[in-house]
């Protein structure tokens, strides 16, 4: 059997979409329109440390990595890219798309070519 760890933090009852793990020992978690980033430490009695988080997004749906660029593809407007910066533990934004699009799944393919499938939509007032 696969272990299994339950998750809480402090997210005031939002719902986390997507986790994924950074680098070594961190966790990225997006929950509603914040990306938080936490260290694992299994050896410790609190296993996840909140380092930081970052406010930006409407709906953090996806959640890919490239070295220390994170990509976060967002369900109401597109996808933002966070360089990590591990001197001062802080996620600085490195790119975003202007364009509104509604990103259902994203990936990064080199450090500097994202994919994205976006919803199409259509307006008719």
């Amino acid at each position: 059997p696969i272990p299994c760890v339950p998750w809480q933090s402090q997210t005031s009852g939002h719902m986390a979409w997507s986790i994924r793990r950074f680098r070594r020992n961190f966790i990225l978690v997006g929950v509603t329109d914040t990306l938080f980033l936490y260290e694992w430490k299994p050896s410790e009695k609190q296993r996840l440390k909140l380092v930081t988080s970052v406010k930006g997004q409407c709906m953090v749906y996806d959640i890919k990595t490239f070295g220390d660029k994170i990509v976060v593809g967002d369900m109401l407007t597109s996808v933002a890219v966070y360089k990590f910066n591990p001197e001062s533990c802080i996620l600085e934004e490195y790119a975003r798309d202007i364009n509104r699009r509604w990103v259902t799944c994203c990936e990064m393919v080199t450090e500097e070519l994202i994919m994205v499938r976006t919803i199409e939509t259509t307006y008719s007032p």
